[in-house]
């Protein structure tokens, strides 16, 4: 999983593995909170737009894990 985002490709890959660690039951680990969060603080606007929209598609209610308090 990249901890920059480049592409979609990339947004994709991160999305695939939020979706499979919640489809195991484990919630949301620490560490992937980081480096998603560390991914979104550098992306470009549009990327992190596309990461929401298929968050929501593909781990509906996971978007309040990544987001900033």
């Amino acid at each position: 999983m990249p901890y920059t985002w480049k592409n979609r490709y990339d947004v994709d890959e991160t999305v695939l593995v939020i979706q499979n660690t919640l489809e195991r039951g484990q919630g949301v680990p620490a560490w992937l909170k980081k480096t998603v969060r560390s991914a979104l603080s550098r992306a470009d606007p549009e990327l992190t737009q596309y990461f929401f929209g298929e968050l929501d598609r593909f781990a509906p209610g996971a978007e309040a894990e990544f987001r900033e308090s």
